[in-house]
């Protein structure tokens, strides 16, 4: 028979054997019985786990969860082997089973500006030697936030300037966090963080003294994806110079 058990328990039926001998038409019996017991044991039944993190991270170890209680039975070991890496450097397959599936630092194939993932498929391994249904980890690796290059401006007094914050980042939003120090322009005072993926500041240069008035703009670029957000110390830093007009 197919041993059967879907209980996250062993299952155990015993069985009671008598021989019976024939010959010559004639049955003969006995009361000695052989009595013994199947213990089916159950296979582990684990559900997929997910994890979002930033490049340059490490993912903790995962403790993976039971399919019906999220608990898993004491004992249960795992071994993996990479379904897909998808320009994600760093990942690496089990040598023995474990009993956890132990975090790595994960990196982007330079360049990469986008969200990838890096696919586990994990078979797990009961106490009692039983193996369970592969299941799989899924870890995706946020790319470290960019913006393009911002160059210098230079306006007259009374002038609409734009300046235009954007990035390669795709698969996520980009915001951009900036500071601004030096004269006053005229720039908005009550907007540090713009929130769109390609944003502006648009504002009236503002310059009423008889020399240049000139700001120094920081901006950090920020990216959000998957409730995780990543941020990096590469900053772009550019200036503002307001000419005044002739008098």
């Amino acid at each position: 028979f197919t041993a059967s058990n879907p209980d996250p328990e062993p299952r155990v039926v015993t069985i009671t054997v008598t021989p019976i001998f024939t010959n010559d038409g004639a049955i003969c019996t006995t009361d000695q019985e052989q009595v013994f017991t199947v213990t089916v044991n159950p296979e582990p039944q684990i559900n997929n786990f997910e994890e979002t993190i930033c490049e340059g991270d490490t993912f903790a170890s995962i403790t993976p969860e039971d399919v019906t209680d999220g608990v898993v039975p004491v004992g249960t070991t795992y071994t993996w082997v990479i379904a897909s890496s998808n320009n994600v450097e760093g990942g690496s397959e089990s040598t023995a089973a474990s009993a956890t599936i132990p975090g790595s630092e994960l990196t982007l194939v330079a360049g990469t500006t986008s969200p990838q993932d890096l696919i586990y498929t994990v078979t797990p391994l009961s106490a009692d030697q039983c193996e369970g249904d592969p299941f799989t980890v899924t870890i995706t690796v946020n790319p470290t936030p960019t913006m393009d290059a911002l160059e210098d401006i230079e306006a007259c007094n009374g002038e609409e300037v734009t300046i235009n914050f954007t990035t390669d980042n795709t698969g996520g939003v980009t915001t951009y966090d900036w500071s601004a120090t030096g004269d006053v322009i005229g720039l908005p005072d009550d907007t540090t963080d713009i929130t769109d993926s390609n944003a502006d500041i648009t504002f009236t240069a503002s310059n009423p003294d008889s020399e240049p008035r000139v700001v120094t703009i920081t901006v950090t670029p920020i990216f959000t994806n998957d409730g995780v957000t990543c941020t990096t110390d590469q900053e772009q830093v550019f200036t503002i110079t307001v000419n005044p007009e002739p008098q």
